[in-house]
């Protein structure tokens, strides 16, 4: 690796993975102990796992002259110019040293390593040291809004806010339920754009709680100023009309000509009203009322010409003039009734967050931030424990701007050190934009690292994908992102620098290594017909040429489908299923826990014991009961007559035992159900049921087993989650996202019809500013995006939007035609309206066919011929590298079993538990409170800390009921209220909690002795046990504080206080 900061640019195929695998495996020949001061990061899962793998399996296999690994072998030798037997043995060295050290093998997503800085800095930013990381954003914020509606107090201003933002959308005709509208615009507390920008915006919110009001009521004046001037000329028309005994008939056009653009106006539409007819009749004013009627009234033309006419070119001129500001006011408007529920929106989180000891990873980059901004870079990294040298980013273009700001202060430290580093990228592959990835910060980077300089790079030969492939795209996307270019220029007057660097020739162009005369591309975009839809006629087409490529050579496990959205898969994946059944299907979208017969015969079982009323589930219960396990058709009406179910259908243990079955915990109900309905006899159901039994544990891990609750989170969420296909030979189906980084041989990629642009309610929620008045007076204005930005204040905004938007549309299409190393086909929908991928890719292959006339007829387009699946290894071609394992199916069978518990007791232990009576019972009860009290009197630094303390304990089922914990806070709200102790509870004393003071013995043995409370301040220190038990055991109490005083003292504390707090009975005793 060179010296400073090397980046490379490498297009799809280019060997970003080889590059990335070498350079790191470079720095371990050199020093075989260096993977210690590495970190490499990349974004998924996925991607980690294969870096890490590549590297491991080249240390072996260059360590052992394998020849899977020459190449990288070849390439080692060239960087270091080491002797051959000196790299092998530096492999081997290096390899060894990251197996028996694997956790300082750095190799992990980026939001692993911020999560570890973190950790590490918990202190520094007062969090919890066990604190839970959650990704699980939508569902706190879910949480939130319905807390905020359901805390509403008559008179709270939070209710009316609430009541007008629900009258405005009663009045605009819209759903008056404003809780998925609130809930939408929530999500905006975890976008970074608002987080990095809103600063300002949230202080001035919590600092004047009528700002957004009086901002509102500034909008609206402006608005009724407008539209007061603008009638004003409509109502001088129509009178002068009158006056002159004319109607709306009497003028040309009617309502679509002049009468009309006045109509407009008096409905108060006052843009896009100045049509073609408007605009003649603006120079030649005659022709605003037809000639037929001139010629029946002569004097038309001169009414036209002197009076009408100049009073439209006054109107228009002041409607033109107007018109910016009132499409701004408009724009500034609408998401004002959410904005400033906002505020109490975040509150409500994290409280939520508090209380659970939770922290989301969406609020990791800007916790982080705001600690590498206040302080040095190497203090904030050396928390880690590690001393880090060299930084290598993968996937670079997805990276945020927070993430950035994070990464550019280690990266400087390490530049600092004259240490080098690593950045690989592709702007042309974002498509995380949604994830805030920002591909301009790598297009930049030059202007954001001057000081040390960049070494540019690029990869511009292609391994993956054959010669006709390559160049098919080497000329599709240069010339896609010319026509975009132009459309840019249309619209705003000028080309986009930004699109015409990042897809210029030299980014686009790769080199073939491959035969220059294979490979296979199709696009087939097809038109409805009086019999079929284009969709059915798209998944005919796509059987029919599946059934072609098996015929003629390539295997089903060679092909893969890939779609822009999810929602495709199940529409695919079943009419494979209908049409082809012996097509096995291979994707991890297509199969939903809810189409799973066993999984829903478990779900109606638990409906059936949560309301032991519900018919309609016991009938449905019943009726798959029958039918899949007992093999009994019969008519769905047979198991419910007249209302009541016959439970003679179901399993004698579940019709009798319901009550018993309620009183299980959840996990072990689930596993009770599957025995007793023996759902074992359904088959290929045991992927179902053991994805469905790990989604009840992970859902146990922070709830309850109450079943309703259960039965809420499946209908809301857990219904639709996929399931894993186990399966390795079939055709595999993913999203475009999920595709990128990996090759398949064959792509077929239906729907190829996505839109340009985003619109209506999907349209992206822009934070714009501007200094105009009286917009200007918030710093930031939510703001929708769509075409009437254009002519406002913030039409720089949409401007960048649109070129975003465009980007990332035709960056979703170069991942996705990049995949194939040999055969690409492609449909799409002729007539998919409005911009879209469909109608570009037509204006540049068939430009004809974008005529008007010709928009009915199908296009095609193909070059060169299918190629085949290669031959399959032989048998003594495996490869040799233990650390390349190949995947294999292995058969999947669930059986649950029951083993009796052999319990053995004593003849004492029997009198013993025989023994017990009721008043014992009461204090094993009597001791369990005391410890609970006494674990929450050692955890409290302040008296504010009680709720949320006793919120966790009751969420990790220490307390055991709502019950008890309202106990324990009416004891600890007593003992508070003695006057001796509040002021250990203020929050100005230094607290320890059970800290440990180690001391020797007289045999030198080391002996614990641990305080319950140490508190201290200047130069007074006290010290407190709590006993929540009986002071009959006082002398020995006070002996064990006086060793911890003596202890203190010994340590250099001189002013030690001693107390015994004795919590039942509220009584402080100083210990002398």
């Amino acid at each position: 690796m060179e010296n400073g900061l090397t980046v490379y640019r490498a297009s799809a195929g280019a060997g970003k993975t080889f590059t990335l695998a070498v350079e790191y495996i470079s720095l371990l020949i050199e020093d075989p102990g260096a993977y210690r001061s590495i970190l490499a990061v990349t974004f998924t899962n996925k991607a980690t796992a294969e870096m890490k793998d590549r590297i491991l399996q080249q240390l072996y296999g260059v360590g052992h002259s394998l020849a899977s690994s020459e190449s990288y072998f070849r390439k080692l030798k060239e960087k270091t110019g080491l002797d051959d037997e000196v790299i092998r043995r530096n492999a081997r060295f290096a390899l060894a040293n990251i197996l028996h050290d694997y956790s300082h093998f750095r190799v992990e997503t980026i939001d692993s390593f911020f999560q570890s800085v973190l950790k590490n800095l918990a202190r520094e930013l007062d969090l919890s040291p066990n604190l839970k990381v959650d990704l699980g954003q939508d569902e706190v914020r879910d949480r939130a809004v319905d807390q905020l509606l359901e805390r509403l107090t008559p008179t709270s201003m939070e209710l009316k806010w609430i009541i007008e933002f629900i009258e405005k959308n009663m009045d605009e005709n819209r759903n008056w339920n404003i809780t998925k509208q609130l809930k939408s615009f929530a999500s905006n507390i975890f976008d970074e754009d608002y987080i990095e920008r809103g600063a300002e915006l949230r202080r001035m919110m919590a600092e004047n709680p009528k700002l957004i009001n009086e901002y509102r009521e500034a909008l609206q004046n402006m608005k009724r100023a407008y539209s007061k001037a603008l009638n004003e000329c409509a109502d001088r028309f129509f009178a002068l009309a009158e006056s002159y005994g004319l109607t709306v008939d009497n003028f040309s056009r009617k309502s679509s000509g002049v009468a009309g653009y006045f109509q407009k106006i008096k409905r108060d539409c006052f843009v896009d009203i100045c049509n073609s007819y408007v605009q003649k009749a603006l120079e030649e004013p005659a022709t605003m009322f037809a000639k037929t009627e001139i010629k029946k009234n002569p004097g038309l033309q001169s009414l036209a010409e002197n009076e009408f006419g100049p009073l439209l070119a006054e109107t228009e001129t002041r409607r033109i003039e107007g018109e910016k500001d009132y499409q701004t006011a408009l724009l500034s408007e609408e998401k004002l009734f959410s904005l400033r529920l906002l505020n109490k929106v975040d509150d409500y989180v994290h409280q939520i967050n508090t209380d659970e000891n939770r922290f989301l990873l969406s609020e990791t980059p800007n916790l982080l931030r705001s600690v590498v901004q206040q302080d040095d870079a190497s203090f904030v990294f050396e928390k880690m424990g590690a001393m880090l040298q060299h930084i290598m980013i993968d996937e670079f273009q997805d990276t945020s701007r927070m993430q950035w700001t994070n990464f550019y202060n280690l990266l400087m430290e390490c530049l600092a050190q004259g240490k080098n580093s690593l950045i690989v990228g592709d702007e042309k592959q974002s498509i995380y934009r949604w994830r805030n990835g920002d591909w301009r910060i790598l297009q930049n980077l030059n202007r954001e690292i001057k000081y040390y300089g960049v070494n540019q790079r690029s990869l511009s030969e292609n391994y993956r994908s054959s010669g006709r492939i390559v160049d098919f795209n080497n000329n599709l996307f240069v010339a896609l992102a010319k026509l975009l270019n132009a459309d840019f220029k249309e619209e705003f007057g000028e080309e986009s620098e930004q699109l015409a660097q990042a897809y210029s020739p030299e980014n686009v162009t790769q080199k073939i290594t491959k035969k220059t005369d294979e490979g296979f591309v199709s696009l087939n975009f097809l038109c409805k017909t009086d019999e079929n839809s284009s969709e059915s006629r798209m998944l005919a087409d796509m059987k029919s040429k599946v059934e072609e490529l098996t015929a003629k050579g390539v295997n089903l496990s060679d092909i893969t489908i890939l779609v822009r959205k999810n929602k495709y898969v199940p529409t695919i994946a079943k009419y494979f299923a209908e049409n082809m059944p012996d097509v096995p299907i291979v994707s991890d979208e297509a199969f939903q826990l809810q189409a799973s017969v066993a999984v829903g015969i478990i779900v109606n079982a638990l409906q059936g014991i949560a309301k032991p009323d519900d018919n309609l589930s016991l009938a449905f219960l019943a009726y798959n009961y029958q039918k899949h396990v007992r093999k009994n058709e019969m008519p769905f009406e047979a198991f419910c007559r007249h209302g009541v179910v016959d439970m003679q259908y179901l399993p004698k243990d579940y019709a009798d035992g319901r009550d018993t079955l309620a009183m299980m915990p959840l996990y072990e109900l689930v596993e009770n159900l599957y025995q007793v309905f023996e759902l074992e006899k359904i088959d290929e159901q045991e992927g179902y049921i053991l994805s469905f039994l790990d989604k009840v544990r992970d859902y146990l891990q922070d709830s309850s087993s109450d079943i309703t609750l259960f039965l809420e989170y499946w209908n809301e969420k857990l219904c639709t989650s996929a399931v894993p296909s186990g399966k390795i030979n079939g055709i595999r189906i993913m999203s475009i996202h999920k595709s990128k980084g990996l090759q398949f041989h064959t792509v077929l990629i239906p729907y190829c019809e996505w839109e340009m642009i985003t619109s209506g309610t999907r349209a992206k929620l822009l934070w714009c500013s501007t200094d105009d008045e009286p917009f200007g007076r918030l710093p930031l204005v939510p703001v929708s995006y769509s075409k009437s930005m254009k002519n406002s204040s913030y039409t720089e905004s949409y401007k960048q939007e649109t070129l975003l938007e465009y980007v990332d549309a035709l960056n979703e299409l170069y991942v996705a035609f990049t995949r194939p190393k040999c055969n690409l086909i492609v449909w799409g929908n002729r007539e998919a309206k409005g911009e879209n991928v469909a109608s570009l890719l037509i204006r540049h292959l068939n430009p004809e066919a974008s005529e008007e006339k010709k928009e009915k007829e199908d296009v095609f387009f193909t070059i060169g011929s299918i190629v085949l699946s290669p031959a399959e290894k032989q048998g003594g071609e495996e490869d040799e590298n233990p650390l390349s394992p190949q995947p294999s199916e292995v058969g999947l069978k669930m059986e649950i079993f029951r083993n009796p518990i052999d319990f053995r007791q004593s003849n004492k232990s029997v009198e013993f538990v025989n023994d017990i009576d009721e008043e014992s019972a009461k204090q094993d009860e009597y001791i369990r409170e005391g410890s609970l009290l006494h674990y929450i009197m050692e955890n409290i630094e302040t008296a504010d800390d009680v709720s949320a303390l006793l919120a966790q304990m009751q969420t990790e089922g220490i307390i055991a009921s709502d019950k008890e914990r309202n106990r324990m806070e009416s004891v600890i709200g007593k003992v508070m209220q003695n006057p001796d102790v509040q002021g250990w509870f203020d929050g100005s004393w230094t607290l320890y909690k059970e800290c440990t003071i180690l001391t020797k013995d007289a045999d030198g043995l080391a002996r614990q002795n641990r305080p319950d409370r140490v508190m201290m301040k200047d130069d007074e220190v006290v010290v407190v046990d709590f006993k929540f038990a009986s002071q009959k055991h006082q002398n020995e109490h006070e002996e064990q504080v006086r060793l911890y005083r003596s202890l203190l003292e010994r340590m250099g504390k001189k002013n030690v206080k001693c107390y015994l707090w004795y919590g039942y009975t509220n009584k402080v005793v100083k210990v002398d």
